[in-house]
């Protein structure tokens, strides 16, 4: 291949190279992102189970000790609870 005829070759191929490297970036990107976001509903949901737990710290108190259960305004019976009693 003769030094003249390398220019013509990139420019031949450089459009399918160019489309290439864009769908690999696309695609590394598009997996951060994904992660990223999956990453941060988690955090979410546990971030929400603390709050709710922090919000019910005395009825869940008073479950442990009594097994009178009552957990955000609904009453819940606890299985070892009722073998305990029985």
């Amino acid at each position: 291949m003769s030094p003249e005829a390398i220019p013509r070759l990139l420019n031949d191929y450089l459009p399918a190279v160019e489309i290439s490297a864009m769908l690999i970036v696309a695609t590394v990107i598009f997996r951060l992102v994904a992660k990223t976001v999956i990453r941060f509903i988690l955090l979410a949901v546990l971030a929400a189970v603390a709050v709710f737990l922090y919000l019910n710290q005395a009825p869940l108190r008073t479950c442990a000790r009594t097994c009178a259960c009552e957990l955000a305004d609904t009453e819940i019976t606890v299985p070892a609870c009722a073998t305990d009693e029985g």
